[in-house]
């Protein structure tokens, strides 16, 4: 699945609180290609990827209540909660822009490749704006 990733604060308000649980707790995110880790907390995929990639020492559950140390051999997509999190019903991130867009979590990506209300910056001053300003 590849979509931008989304902060809760991001979403519609009936969805904030029951989304609370799948946020990432490296990128504060929530999930992006959920992964169970061998404590059998969830990460994204690529944050996951990052905790491996660095191997200084053990790698540990970035969880603060939890600190386990963590094994290569121990993490794998976990596709229920993939499916589960692009059920939700989300607004664009550019809602507060003027879109009007809802829909399903798994389907934002398609929508923000063609949202009008993206900001672009210019070139000559690094500005952000939408096209429609």
């Amino acid at each position: 699945m590849s979509y931008r990733k989304v902060k809760r604060s991001d979403l519609v308000e009936g969805n904030k609180e029951e989304l609370k649980k799948y946020e990432c707790p490296k990128c504060e995110h929530i999930l992006t290609d959920a992964v169970q880790i061998s404590c059998g907390h969830w990460l994204c995929h690529d944050c996951a990827e990052g905790i491996f990639q660095k191997m200084e020492g053990t790698p540990y559950c970035p969880r603060t209540e939890c600190g386990e140390g963590l094994t290569f051999e121990e993490f794998f997509p976990d596709r229920f909660v993939r499916k589960e999190i692009n059920r939700f019903i989300v607004a664009c991130i550019n809602c507060k822009f003027g879109c009007g867009w809802e829909g399903m979590m798994g389907e934002l990506g398609n929508h923000l490749g063609n949202c009008e209300h993206n900001k672009t910056e210019c070139k000559h001053c690094n500005q952000a704006f939408s096209p429609l300003e």
